[in-house]
């Protein structure tokens, strides 16, 4: 969904995701998952963007719950956004410098041409360092919406009893 002008945004909108919502801060959300013997985080891929919780199935329904709550009511304080501006800016750099990235490069230049596949998933250092705040948040009102997004749920449940829960949660 993103734009040439707007690569990266997918990415970047990934970590501050996990920077509070308006329930929960970020140590709350990380803390949550933690204290209860689970685990939470996400990955962008050119294709899609996956938010994962792993937990106790006794513990599904909280974990769907700040998982509902990260991707619908995030806040995206300010000071997040420019400690996340700076860690992207790094995975952007430790990407370049790594072994195999002229190859990468050289594959996906000439595999996708002049596709939206061809562009980098983590952006450009120069649009991370200046989108503002105020692009970010209208991106992901326009994009993060139940009807773009998939549930992938496995695990030991009875699957009417976590259609309900869905359904109830999201």
């Amino acid at each position: 969904y993103e734009s040439e002008y707007e690569n990266g945004i997918t990415h970047f909108l990934e970590h501050l995701l996990f920077d509070g919502t308006t329930h929960l801060s970020r140590e709350e959300i990380d803390g949550s998952m933690r204290d209860l013997g689970g685990y939470i985080n996400a990955f962008t891929r050119k294709d899609l963007t996956a938010y994962m919780v792993l937990l106790p199935k006794q513990y599904i329904n909280h974990g769907l719950t700040v998982q509902a709550d990260m991707l619908f009511n995030s806040n995206f304080p300010e000071v997040e956004l420019a400690k996340e501006r700076l860690v992207v800016i790094e995975e952007i750099k430790r990407s370049a410098d790594s072994p195999g990235a002229d190859a990468d490069d050289f594959f996906t230049h000439h595999a996708y041409g002049a596709t939206d596949y061809a562009r980098p998933v983590l952006g450009y250092e120069s649009f991370i360092a200046n989108i503002p705040r105020e692009a970010v948040i209208s991106y992901w009102k326009k994009n993060y919406t139940p009807d773009k997004m998939t549930a992938l749920i496995i695990g030991d449940f009875k699957t009417d009893e976590i259609r309900k829960t869905m359904a109830d949660i999201f």
